[in-house]
C-alpha cells in the first residue's frame, strides 16, 4: 500500500507540472472515486485559500498538493495579501 501511495503522490507530481499554475488553482477540487484516502491539498477559489482534503487516488484532478505550504504558493503568489 505503502508503494501505491507513493505513485499516486509521483502521479500528482507530474500532473501539476503539466499545466499551469492559474489552470490547477481555478479547477474545483475532486476527491475523485476510488477508494483510498490520501491527505492532500487544494485550492479553494470560492474561500480564496488552500484546504485539507481526502484524495481517493483517482479522477481527480491537477488541483492537489502534497502540502498547504505548495498549494499556497502556487495560488496565492500573486495576491499575497490572501494568505491567511
Amino acid at each position: 500500500m505503502t508503494k501505491l501511495a507513493l505513485l499516486a503522490l509521483m502521479l500528482l507530481c507530474v500532473a501539476s507540472l503539466s499545466q499551469g499554475e492559474e489552470d490547477i488553482c481555478s479547477l474545483p477540487i475532486r476527491v475523485g472515486i476510488c477508494r483510498f484516502r490520501i491527505s492532500v491539498w487544494g485550492f479553494d477559489s470560492k474561500k480564496g485559500h488552500c484546504v485539507n482534503f481526502l484524495y481517493s487516488g483517482c479522477m481527480g484532478n491537477a488541483n492537489r498538493f502534497v502540502d498547504r505550504r505548495t498549494c499556497e504558493r502556487a495560488c496565492l503568489k500573486s495576491s499575497p495579501s490572501k494568505k491567511h
